[in-house]
């Protein structure tokens, strides 16, 4: 600040508070059928889900959990909502998450508490630019798949038929002769 004393102009400012929004403010959110996330601690509220998008989240849900069944021990998978935490300034809900039993001890009971092993959303028309931008960019650096998996994140789309995924770090076999590929399954692009 300028001194009148001294004729110093120099500028001292106050040291700057951190105003992102953290965890401690996600609880106060209300509970109103919104999908309330934080992303570097900016505040994002979704509507509920269409019914194109909760069939393929069902269907999605159905195959890994069938999976999951199938081989004994190999993890839990989760529906939203549930909230993951990467850091106090980032709370998301993914459509749907996957932990490995390595990984049971970012479990709790209210919430998961890391990364997990693979998050998979459902991109509609009204979230598609925020889940392949800066949710898909969140899952990267916040180290989704970081167990070894070649699937970090997918991102599904209904309005293209479901045979759309943005795939985080993906297999070096996808994208091959218009495929776009993820663990077995391959849609059209």
């Amino acid at each position: 600040m300028y001194d009148e004393r001294t004729g110093d102009r120099s500028m001292e400012w106050p040291a700057s508070r951190d105003t992102r929004l953290t965890y401690d403010d996600f609880v106060l959110f209300p509970d109103d059928g919104m999908r309330h996330e934080i992303i570097d601690g900016e505040h994002y509220v979704t509507p509920s889900p269409g019914v194109r998008h909760q069939m393929l989240v069902g269907r999605l849900h159905f195959e890994i959990e069938s999976w999951v069944r199938q081989h004994s021990r190999a993890g839990q998978v989760f529906l939203l909502p549930l909230d993951v935490l990467f850091t106090r300034w980032d709370i998301v809900e993914p459509d749907l998450s996957f932990v490995t039993p390595d990984q049971e001890e970012i479990l709790t009971d209210k919430n998961v508490q890391g990364p997990p092993a693979l998050v998979i959303e459902i991109a509609s028309p009204g979230t598609r630019k925020r889940d392949e931008g800066i949710k898909l960019q969140l899952f990267d650096r916040g180290g989704v798949g970081s167990t070894g998996s070649s699937i970090q994140s997918a991102i599904a789309s209904p309005s293209d038929g479901a045979r759309r995924m943005a795939l985080s770090h993906p297999s070096p076999s996808c994208h091959e002769n218009g495929t776009t590929c993820s663990a077995r399954r391959c849609w059209p692009s």
